[in-house]
């Protein structure tokens, strides 16, 4: 899952200039390091904003059920 996830950024990660990117970078990485909860609540934000990587990502969380229940979050 961790390499879809990666791949997926990887190949997008062109469109996300700014801040926007900062933001989703740093969910990418409190993610990797198992922190969840964290991740949701920076994707979140860009989820709002219509962000479409941070949606995929954010469904493959509540889909694997990492730990985190989507209405906990």
């Amino acid at each position: 899952m961790k390499l879809k996830i990666l791949l997926l950024t990887l190949l997008l990660s062109t469109s996300l200039i700014g801040a926007s990117y900062a933001n989703f970078q740093d969910g990418l990485d409190v993610y990797d390091r198992g922190d969840y909860k964290a991740a949701v609540n920076e994707w979140k934000s860009l989820v709002k904003n219509g962000n479409a990587i941070a949606q995929y990502n954010l469904g493959l969380v509540y889909e694997n059920t990492t730990g985190v229940l989507q209405s906990s979050c």
